[in-house]
């Protein structure tokens, strides 16, 4: 082993983790969260509610909820265009 170089098994996840971590709460804006994300390169930010931990958010979840209210959108925009939206 080299000068310098760590055995593998005397490396530590604190040698390791991410000490400046990001954090969402339940309330926080699903497009603020995601923004958030891209600008940090972060795919899983924990979700704390009272000081525990009770989900991760992850790229797919924000995937899923953007798709949903798109899909929701177009079928909205699609009645509107075609005179079939109530009103």
């Amino acid at each position: 082993m080299r000068k310098g170089e760590a055995a593998c098994d005397k490396i530590y996840v604190k040698d390791v983790m991410t000490k400046d971590i990001l954090i969402a709460t339940p309330d926080d804006d699903i497009n603020y969260a995601m923004a958030i994300m891209i600008e940090r390169n972060i795919r899983h930010p924990p979700v704390v509610e009272y000081g525990k931990i009770i989900s991760v958010l992850s790229i797919r979840d924000i995937v899923r909820s953007q798709v949903s209210t798109l899909e929701a959108e177009i079928h909205y925009l699609k009645d509107y265009i075609s005179d079939k939206y109530p009103g």
